[in-house]
């Protein structure tokens, strides 16, 4: 090992390097997203990793050199590096909790909410990153592969959490991403999903059809389909049809914001074969490292830009096609809205971050609430384990989801 810690020891300073910086180059985003991922994520083992090096090149102290010298200090400076990372990202607590001051304010003393919203903050260790594959569906009954629609891809699972509960419980949608083209439901979101169905909710996990065999807006069409069926079925599984909301990442993060934005909107084009129905409205709308902008209007993208890649495998029609404007959930912001809980990480170089910006500031014009958090050192999709961005992330959605919910039945009870 003496002999190969200065090669492992810069490699290690490169992925480091790589993985801390937002610059970004058409060809490298993909590496650099997988390469931040990995390094920022899981820092705290990338941290052990070095640690190990330097112990098996002190157990092969006598064949040190000068190169093994500064290998050794090299990877004592990576394992600090990572353990920087690793505690930056624990921090990102503080940010949610400055960023729902007004909401934790709203509820004070209010004793018909709190015991919702306590549950936030149960059921999930603040050390939970020590084991971040390790997701709990034991606490879920699983009603898998439920037929909302005739395709194939139409399929829908059912979280139901293992106690029973007297009351119907609230809904949340899970839209999974994957570039519109590929991903599965069953492997994105699952901290999320054991955290809201520990709590008492039901937690639904959509696969809808990809590109490039689907063209937009049969993704959203299927959306739609789904919540039609909800409306139809969800009461047989304690289910309130009255109470869904919205969550989703990436690609995921654009279909859940068109899901919320656009009831009632272009019936004909977004709910064919049913559009004489009446979709439930989604009370609140969670997308997370998501794209907002199709059209590129404020040139955000000029740098890496995803027109071509819309243009071929999603849309399947030219960038001056309005179906472009529909497909952009910043076109389709509107005073009547629901709630948003916007989340996205600063290094992120798949969904640009100042796209995201950029919708939360328009957002931000509409009545109702759009709440927005950045977290200065994370990548595209932080909440696929238990890493501590995402442990932060899982509990403060639990929070807004409660603190909407709570809405809801205080709205209930004044009825």
């Amino acid at each position: 090992m003496a002999n190969y810690i200065l090669f492992l020891s810069i490699i290690g300073w490169l992925l480091i390097f790589i993985a801390c910086r937002s610059y970004r180059y058409k060809s490298l985003v993909i590496l650099q997203f997988i390469v931040g991922w990995w390094i920022i994520e899981l820092a705290f083992f990338q941290m052990l990793l070095n640690i190990a090096i330097m112990l098996m090149a002190i157990g092969d102290l006598g064949h040190w050199t000068f190169n093994t010298i500064l290998g050794f200090a090299l990877s004592a400076y990576n394992a600090f590096q990572c353990w920087v990372i690793h505690v930056e990202s624990t921090e990102s607590k503080a940010i949610f909790d400055e960023g729902l001051t007004d909401v934790v304010a709203m509820h004070n003393g209010d004793h018909l909410t709190s015991n919702r919203l306590t549950l936030a903050y149960q059921g999930i260790s603040q050390h939970q990153w020590l084991k971040p594959f390790s997701f709990h569906a034991d606490y879920s009954k699983v009603h898998k592969n439920i037929a909302y629609g005739e395709n194939e891809k139409q399929r829908l699972t059912i979280f139901e959490p293992a106690e029973p509960c007297d009351t119907p419980m609230p809904i949340m949608l899970q839209i999974h991403g994957g570039g519109w083209k590929l991903g599965y439901s069953d492997k994105q979101a699952l901290p999320l999903r054991d955290k809201l169905t520990q709590a008492g909710w039901l937690f639904i996990s959509l696969e809808y059809r990809l590109s490039p065999n689907a063209k937009f807006p049969d993704h959203l069409t299927d959306c739609k389909q789904a919540l039609f069926w909800i409306k139809q079925n969800i009461e047989d599984y304690g289910g309130d049809p009255d109470f869904i909301m919205a969550t989703g990442g990436s690609a995921g993060g654009h279909l859940a914001s068109l899901l919320a934005l656009t009831h009632e909107k272009e019936k004909d084009l977004l709910q064919p074969g049913f559009s004489g129905e009446i979709l439930p409205d989604i009370k609140g709308c969670v997308p997370l490292y998501g794209v907002y902008d199709f059209t590129n209007e404020n040139g955000l993208r000029d740098q890496v830009p995803i027109q071509p890649y819309l243009e071929k495998i999603v849309m399947q029609t030219p960038p001056d096609d309005p179906l472009w404007q529909l497909a952009s959930p910043i076109k389709q912001l509107h005073n009547h809205r629901p709630p948003f809980m916007v989340i996205h990480g600063a290094l992120d170089t798949l969904a640009f971050v100042e796209e995201a910006r950029a919708f939360v500031q328009k957002a931000k014009t509409c009545e109702t609430p759009c709440y927005y958090f950045e977290l200065p050192q994370a990548q595209h999709a932080f909440d696929l384990c238990y890493s501590p961005h995402a442990i932060n992330t899982v509990q403060a959605v639990h929070y807004f989801c409660e603190h909407i919910y709570t809405q809801y039945i205080r709205d209930q009870i004044t009825d």
